[in-house]
């Protein structure tokens, strides 16, 4: 209970319930011997990863508001079932607007997992002062990993950080990668 409630000055046992059913908290924990009372160990050690990040998604839904939510590597511990089940709950959430925030930062070192999540995505050179590409995603949600567009978004921003010497093109509906506009470079 504590580390979900962690930062939130104003809480209710009700707000408390809700936030960890949406997050998915409340399954394991009714497993848990002494359930929202029972202590995690240090740095949430008796709980596994997806555990562990289900606690940070409730922590955030118990926001009242937020401007942002920062979500920095969020899924990159977790098993692959896990991370994929944990990011279509949280495009989920989103879509819904059961998230209290008006916009979600999402860190990540993986193409696919940024270009699954993200309506804009930032693709940061070495020096994280230098932005290589800035570009909206313009596809639907849930994303299918399969299609021309999404594998042509992943291409384009693989050849962002593995060529950064060339300028690329975003590839653009019913063109093959590298035809149509450039991103925004800074």
């Amino acid at each position: 209970k504590n580390n979900i409630i962690f930062g939130n000055k104003h809480h209710s046992a009700e707000r408390l319930e809700q936030a960890a059913k949406k997050a998915g908290v409340t399954d394991f924990v009714k497993r848990l011997p002494g359930g929202f009372d029972f202590h995690v160990g240090e740095a949430g050690g008796l709980l596994s990863g997806g555990q562990r990040q289900r606690i940070m998604l409730a922590r955030a839904l118990m926001k009242e508001e937020a401007p942002i939510l920062v979500f920095d590597e969020t899924f990159s511990a977790l098993d692959v079932l896990t991370a994929e089940a944990l990011r279509g709950e949280l495009v989920e959430l989103w879509q819904d607007r059961k998230m209290p925030t008006r916009a979600i930062f999402l860190v990540t070192h993986n193409i696919e997992e940024a270009v699954g999540l993200a309506d804009r995505i930032i693709v940061l050179g070495h020096n994280p002062a230098h932005i290589r590409a800035d570009f909206a995603v313009e596809l639907a949600h849930p994303r299918d990993r399969k299609a021309e567009r999404f594998v042509g978004l992943v291409d384009y921003i693989y050849k962002v950080l593995t060529q950064p010497g060339v300028e690329h093109a975003p590839p653009v509906e019913g063109k093959p990668a590298g035809a149509g506009t450039p991103a925004r470079y800074l």
